[in-house]
């Protein structure tokens, strides 16, 4: 969130909001997929193959906690962002917003203020 002082007032830009993509989950759930699919392809049942892609799960949710490493990321091992500008709110949550930042501005600042706080 941005706002500039303007010879007609402080102008607050509209916010920004990040999305973190988490890029190593997608790629297992993508390998997960096709586990299925040749499990499925081969014969075996559904609910043995659900049990094991639920086994595969766990064991990546203890590797992003913290665990031992034990489903080899390392080549997508990245994250990345989206800077959605405006944010993804209803307008009428953006326009409150930059109201708000505006009048803030005027109160307590000068010329330039960037802050992360709505």
């Amino acid at each position: 969130m941005s706002v500039i002082d303007t010879p007609q007032g402080p102008l607050a830009l509209p916010p920004t909001q990040p999305e973190v993509l988490d890029i190593e989950k997608d790629v297992l759930e993508s390998d997960l997929e096709l586990e299925m699919w040749h499990g499925m392809r081969d014969g075996y049942r559904q609910q043995y193959i659900e049990l094991f892609n639920d086994k595969q799960r766990r064991r990546y949710q203890d590797t992003v906690s913290g665990g031992e490493v034990v489903y080899d990321v390392a080549r997508h091992a990245q994250q990345q962002v989206v800077w959605h500008t405006p944010a993804r709110l209803p307008e009428e949550v953006v326009h409150g917003i930059r109201r708000s930042a505006a009048k803030l501005f005027k109160v307590q600042f000068g010329d330039v203020q960037r802050g992360g706080w709505w």
